[in-house]
């Protein structure tokens, strides 16, 4: 599974265009419903919510179903429907369509503007729960991205090498060989590489090679913009060699012990779960304590009058949203001033939305929370100000 970058993430949630169509659906990786096609069904349903509301921003009969086909199309590849992870974001335009099977569950939900409804989508990126699991053995890498709940593999033998001899030659298995036989045995990879000696040490640093050629090749493809922390499992002896290798910053400085060519995924994520936990409540927990030292000052607010001008303007260190809620209108720009409507129509917009997207676009940090976990229970935000 191609994994969302924060350069499209941005692209998204910068475009604008005459109309634009967004779509939000819970899927599952597998199982009865995806054979039956009920998410296809579902999505559907969307497609025919979107054309009636493309029928009300003027387009004609034709125009709209030029509009739409790409969804059609993609409503009708089975071969799709039996890839999909936790939830299914559809973005349309009138130049085509650009989806992504991501691991949140989101609400159905469907919107049409001037731009691209990108609020559910900021969890993926804003430290609230995704993490990844990087599985090391001398015999390849195994990569997961992981929430809380779910635990899925990227493919990455594109990136990095299928074995160490890939990196420091093939007689590498042979002189191993050679070595344990020797000593009498096979204790195991982690003991050629205790003790001194010219033989231990240069095995030391082809090991160490190896992992740096690993390093280089996930941090080029995947991790070279991204904050989320990076869980290593593998036996014990490997560990200190990576620790050594990594340039990622965001490295836990714990690991899963294990071979995690024998481990199921399940597992894999259970014991990684365990150590990333802790950096993620702390994070929060630190942000919801600034909010309430800093309440009842000019450094917060729970007030969208005070909160939308604030994200346009790059004010926002911080936006707690209530999830599953929002409120539409529109922002004078000249004026500052944002204006609130009762409901959805063609000439305004999810102030939710906006804030969050200009947020994040800005290097602050967004939070979807339950009700009960929002600094001030009975808004629909709250804001930490820079100044």
């Amino acid at each position: 599974m191609a994994l969302l970058t924060k350069k499209q993430f941005e692209e998204l949630a910068s475009f604008h265009g005459a109309h634009c169509a967004s779509i939000y659906m819970p899927t599952q990786r597998a199982g009865e419903e995806v054979i039956e096609g009920q998410y296809r069904i579902v999505f559907e349903k969307h497609l025919r919510e979107v054309r009636d509301k493309l029928k009300n921003y003027g387009l004609s009969v034709r125009e709209t179903e030029e509009f739409l086909a790409p969804g059609w199309e993609l409503a009708e590849n089975s071969g799709f429907w039996r890839k999909q992870s936790d939830g299914l974001a559809v973005f349309i335009n009138k130049d085509g369509l650009s989806y992504y099977a991501m691991p949140l569950r989101f609400e159905d939900y469907n919107y049409v503007a001037d731009h691209y409804y990108v609020k559910p989508m900021i969890p993926y990126f804003n430290e609230s729960g995704r993490f990844f699991i990087l599985g090391l053995t001398l015999h390849g890498a195994q990569f997961y991205e992981a929430t809380p709940h779910t635990i899925t593999e990227v493919f990455v033998e594109d990136l990095t090498p299928a074995r160490l001899e890939e990196v420091v030659g093939y007689d590498y298995e042979e002189k191993s060989l050679q070595w344990r036989s020797h000593r009498g045995g096979d204790p195991g990879y982690g003991a050629m590489f205790h003790g001194q000696g010219e033989q231990t040490d240069k095995r030391r640093e082809e090991v160490l090679q190896y992992l740096r050629a690993i390093n280089q090749g996930i941090m080029d493809g995947i991790l070279y913009d991204l904050k989320d922390p990076l869980v290593v499992v593998s036996q014990d002896f490997l560990f200190p060699m990576y620790q050594k290798a990594n340039k990622y910053k965001y490295l836990i400085e714990d690991h899963v012990e294990g071979n995690p060519s024998q481990m199921e995924p399940a597992l894999i994520h259970e014991k990684a779960w365990e150590k990333v936990r802790p950096v993620f409540e702390e994070k929060r927990q630190e942000k919801l304590k600034l909010y309430e030292e800093l309440a009842h000052t000019a450094r917060t607010s729970d007030d969208l009058d005070e909160i939308v001008p604030g994200a346009i303007h790059g004010r926002v260190d911080t936006l707690f949203l209530k999830n599953r809620e929002d409120v539409y209108g529109t922002f004078d720009q000249g004026a500052n001033k944002v204006n609130i409507d009762k409901e959805k129509d063609i000439s305004n917009a999810s102030l939710l939305n906006m804030a969050a997207a200009k947020t994040f676009l800005q290097n602050g940090t967004v939070y979807l929370l339950e009700p009960e976990e929002m600094p001030v229970e009975v808004a629909l935000a709250n804001a930490v100000f820079r100044y």
